[in-house]
């Protein structure tokens, strides 16, 4: 495999490019560290995941790239074969409600600030990657995403997140979590309503991001605004380090060449 290599500017026009799509990942983040409460065996843990994979498929179909759920769910690294166990539609619409109750006493100290850290590292990495190394270029018709680079995707994006020390991002949504609460935010019934969403609709995510996107003026504008600030205080270093931990993770990687891309505007 030979090196993939990122020149300055390319990677200077990424970095700009990802704030494009920083409230639906943030938003998505502070909602990954909630689904874990969810009083059910497995449930929690497979609702995370789910969440995780919706936030891949908009990003991709933000970026021109398309990424089915199978996919999805290959790149975060989730069980499929629990996934196609659980009785979503019933199970899933069970677990928002119970979700809902707890949330409404839950306490500060339960939420879950590594699940929101790591997921935040996801979708950046995954943004990344869409805007610095997947064939094609925004608007343009790109291939889709395929099980052998989702599968390098999710080596390569661990391996960048461990080298970005997710503890740090933890505490950084401990902190905007803390702020938003402090300033009289109803950060749980908003929290509750997004994953709710996103969980009833999973199948559907077209339909589940239109409901989504309403939700994210008001609270989320201002939790982004907060996440800014705090990526802000540790500096333009701490996201461009994301990124080069990627491009070499990426380059260590023995992912074939990439498929012609499909759709309008592809070549005959």
């Amino acid at each position: 495999m030979s090196e993939v290599r990122v020149d300055a500017a390319k990677q200077e026009a990424a970095l700009a490019a990802l704030g494009e799509s920083r409230r639906l990942v943030t938003a998505l983040s502070l909602g990954s560290g909630v689904v874990g409460l969810i009083p059910l065996p497995l449930v929690g843990e497979l609702a995370t995941d789910l969440l995780r994979a919706f936030l891949v498929q908009r990003l991709g179909a933000r970026r021109g790239v398309e990424v089915s759920r199978r996919i999805a769910l290959t790149l975060i690294g989730a069980d499929r074969a629990s996934l196609s166990r659980l009785a979503l539609g019933a199970s899933l619409a069970l677990a928002a409600r119970m979700l809902w109750r707890r949330l409404t006493r839950v306490l500060f100290v339960l939420l879950r600030f590594d699940d929101m850290g790591r997921t935040f590292l996801l979708g950046v990495s995954f943004d990344y990657y869409l805007l610095a190394h997947h064939p094609g270029a925004t608007g343009e018709a790109r291939p889709a995403l395929d099980e052998v680079r989702a599968a390098a995707l999710q080596r390569a994006i661990g391996a960048a997140a461990a080298q970005a020390r997710p503890e740090v991002m933890a505490a950084l949504f401990r902190r905007v979590t803390g702020d938003l609460l402090r300033a009289g935010a109803a950060l749980p019934r908003t929290l509750a309503s997004l994953v709710a969403k996103v969980l009833r609709r999973g199948d559907a995510p077209e339909e589940a991001e239109h409901v989504v996107e309403q939700d994210l003026d008001g609270l989320f504008a201002r939790a982004t605004r907060l996440v800014e600030m705090e990526l802000r205080a540790l500096g333009h270093s701490s996201l461009l380090a994301l990124c080069q931990a990627f491009d070499r993770a990426w380059s260590a990687e023995p992912h074939p060449a990439a498929p012609a891309p499909d759709g309008p505007g592809a070549p005959p």
